[in-house]
């Protein structure tokens, strides 16, 4: 089973994409912030396909998890889709600089088309096929 870990501190949408996930045949685990994530990635025998993260958290937001994620060589290679609702060209612009396979708008997808997305995401990215 494919793994996918979901960073995102909003309990109903966390709702929504775990279910979406589930439904399409993904193993889920979550963390509701940035430091959740990080230790659960650091604790974890079996490493996530796909980080699903989101930008704006409570305690680390998105773009510090992203930097040290990148910046740890046992996490680096697991690719990161960004999920949010931060948009403008200079958002986008960094979360591809510090190393994100994909930036996707929370508004202009639902559930399912964002486990497509990222579902291609897993496709392209070798180190992400387990």
């Amino acid at each position: 089973m494919i793994k996918v870990l979901i960073v995102e501190d909003d309990a109903e949408e966390m709702r929504l994409y775990e279910g979406a996930f589930q439904l399409n045949g993904y193993g889920v685990d979550k963390a509701h912030n940035g430091e959740e994530a990080l230790q659960k990635l650091k604790l974890a025998e079996e490493k996530p396909a796909v980080i699903v993260l989101d930008l704006m958290m409570p305690n680390m937001n998105g773009f510090d998890v992203l930097k040290q994620l990148k910046a740890n060589p046992e996490l680096k290679n697991i690719p990161v889709a960004v999920l949010t609702n931060l948009a403008q060209s200079k958002d986008v612009e960094e979360v591809f600089k510090l190393g994100a396979a994909i930036h996707l708008v929370k508004s202009k997808f639902d559930p399912q088309q964002i486990v497509e997305k990222v579902g291609e995401v897993i496709k392209i990215n070798p180190a992400a096929k387990k």
